[in-house]
């Protein structure tokens, strides 16, 4: 004897699925081959449970109203002033709960003027994670119960890391904190609690630390920095770089610590406590034939790094994250259309064919074009970086001439090529919002100067200047 397999409702299935480009909650379903969408009112904006939870409680409502309208049924309608929610499961009922007991929590503490809701929730995370490692953390500690500097390094690190989360792909604000960039700040924020992170940190009525307090901190760490320059590693002292990044660093947490209202004034002599060395860099283009013997005794893949150095002006870390899509066809020519990764100007550099030929035989067919053997950017491997490829390829030259140039000086290259043909020109190769930021950039060469009419021409021109065959 065979059962009856009772027949599913065509709306069973459909669920409330959130719809990033227009950042709302929608259901979509067909019945009889004929498609059906419904565009929710509630949770716009919420992409986390909460708004799934809102979603999904509009959801039941509007379907069992359609269910009850095909079976020729009546709904009963809930009291006006009845303020339960239905939900699909018990799950989903659970989560909406908990959600809403975090954010009760959150703006009934003290923080909620200072910190955003996900900042909190990474701060309360990270105390669960003190908890679990053995420190003293009681059930009800605070932003406020800070003891040392350390413990403020961490409080800023979990605010860069909610910031990390929050950096949108081609999407660029004030708040952006990309990959290169996050993994040196954690590098440098750990290297300052080796030196200072035990300090205690003096209270100052509500803030978390006095002036006088922070200002000694900084001095004692600079004065750390400066020792340690000297020694550097392996033999060979750290370079003024080395010591620049970590003042930065001490700056832009000074500028947080402030914005937060987690210090209460800014140090007098903040210049001096966080000064950095003055650069002596300057462009350096190099000769063709340079350029020439790094091409001749490249393999293929550090030629297409050579080719986009050259023809759109990359530094490493640019062409390490470099994407497929940003490959992109206008007006018939192929060009790399994204935002520069340092200034977030758009950029759209014209490609050359040799480069274009480059990239379809080396490149990834999908997602960043180029990626190391463990799959990270090509900025970030230990012994197939960019830059180790180039360590691997001055070994190969016999002159000893490929040893005075670094990988920006084929950036230094074009920059210098485009400007004795047309200044105006280089901006746009360069991708420098300030026309006087681009001078940076730019050598001397011995070029036959023209005027090219727009950036093809002038690329076009390089291209044949290089000769690179």
């Amino acid at each position: 004897m065979t059962t009856k397999k009772t027949q599913r409702h065509w709306l069973e299935k459909a669920t409330p699925k959130y719809w990033q480009p227009r950042q709302i909650w929608r259901v979509r379903a067909v019945k009889e081959g004929k498609p059906f969408q419904w565009i929710l009112k509630n949770g716009r904006g919420q992409a986390g449970s909460t708004g799934a939870a809102l979603a999904q409680s509009e959801w039941a409502r509007i379907a069992s109203d359609i269910i009850a309208k095909e079976q020729g049924q009546a709904r009963v309608e809930a009291v006006a002033d009845d303020p339960m929610i239905t939900f699909a499961t018990k799950a989903d009922e659970q989560k909406f709960h908990q959600a809403n007991a975090e954010r009760f929590a959150w703006r009934s503490s003290k923080f909620a003027d200072v910190m955003e809701f996900d900042e909190w929730k990474l701060w309360n995370e990270f105390l669960r994670q003190r908890a679990a490692q053995g420190f003293a953390v009681s059930s009800n500690q605070t932003v406020g119960n800070v003891t040392t500097f350390g413990d403020i390094v961490d409080l800023w690190k979990q605010h860069l890391g909610w910031r990390f989360k929050q950096t949108k792909k081609d999407i660029h604000t004030s708040d952006d904190l990309g990959l290169k960039r996050y993994d040196e700040y954690k590098r440098t924020l750990e290297h300052c609690k080796t030196k200072v992170g035990g300090t205690i940190a003096e209270r100052c009525g509500d803030f978390l630390i006095s002036e006088p307090v922070y200002s000694e901190i900084l001095q004692t760490y600079k004065d750390a920095c400066r020792a340690e320059m000297d020694k550097g590693k392996n033999g060979k002292p750290f370079t003024a770089s080395w010591f620049n990044e970590r003042m930065k660093t001490m700056r832009t947490m000074t500028s947080w610590l402030l914005e937060k209202r987690y210090l209460p004034s800014l140090p007098p002599n903040i210049i001096k406590l966080t000064e950095k060395y003055r650069s002596n860099a300057k462009s350096k283009p190099m000769p063709k034939e340079i350029v020439q013997l790094h091409y001749k005794l490249a393999d293929e893949l550090f030629r297409s790094f050579i080719l986009l150095a050259c023809n759109c002006g990359f530094r490493q870390a640019e062409i390490s994250l470099l994407e497929r899509e940003h490959i992109k066809v206008i007006s018939g020519v192929h060009c790399i259309e994204k935002l520069r990764g340092k200034t977030g100007v758009p950029i759209a550099i014209p490609l050359w064919p040799a480069t274009l030929d480059a990239i379809e035989r080396t490149a990834n067919k999908q997602g960043l074009l180029f990626t190391t053997r463990n799959g990270r950017p090509m900025n970030y491997g230990n012994t197939d970086s960019i830059y180790q490829m180039l360590i691997t390829l001055r070994a190969r030259d016999n002159s000893g001439k490929l040893a005075d140039y670094s990988f920006e000086n084929f950036r230094d290259t074009g920059a210098t090529f485009l400007d004795s043909q047309n200044p105006i020109l280089t901006p746009l190769y360069l991708g420098n919002g300030d026309t006087r930021m681009a001078k940076f950039y730019v050598g001397k060469m011995d070029i036959e100067a023209s005027i090219p009419q727009n950036l093809t021409q002038a690329l076009n021109a390089f291209e044949r200047y290089l000769d690179l065959k």
